[in-house]
């Protein structure tokens, strides 16, 4: 096991104890001495959005992304959150480009599903002809036809 991996396993150990600044530091260590350590940064977010740390929780998914662009995991965690805040149509932007990327467990799969279900749902009723009419006659921009 190398030095990143280690701090890596430590920062999940303490994260599971409750001893989140030691977990912070411990990833944070683990991507010092390794950039490109993916699962640490998803780590990293997962601990920012339970300190209601938004702003870094969305820079660490996205960090992992750039690291890995294959990895549906941190895409899901941003529609989650995204759906969590009424941002719906970035939420089924993130939960399609999830669900387009490796296969997703189960477990996974059905919370995208879901969030994409919800997505759909809210977003449609968002734009309805009235509310697509009423946002271009507030944006000066004429409806087209």
């Amino acid at each position: 096991m190398n030095e990143a991996d280690k701090h890596y396993r430590a920062g999940i150990v303490f994260a599971m104890q409750g001893r989140y600044q030691e977990a912070f530091e411990a990833l944070e260590a683990a991507v010092q001495i390794n950039p490109n350590h993916a699962e640490a940064c998803k780590e990293l977010a997962r601990l920012s959005l339970q300190a209601n740390e938004k702003r870094a929780f969305a820079n660490w998914c996205h960090e992992a992304i750039r690291i890995d662009a294959q990895d549906p995991e941190p895409h899901l965690m941003l529609a989650e959150e995204l759906a969590n805040t009424g941002r719906w149509g970035e939420a089924l932007d993130e939960v399609t480009l999830a669900l387009q990327l490796r296969p997703l467990a189960d477990e996974d799969a059905r919370k995208a599903r879901t969030i994409e279900a919800m997505a759909l749902e809210r977003v449609s009723r968002d734009f309805t002809p009235a509310v697509r009419v009423r946002q271009a006659w507030r944006s000066g921009v004429p409806e087209q036809a």
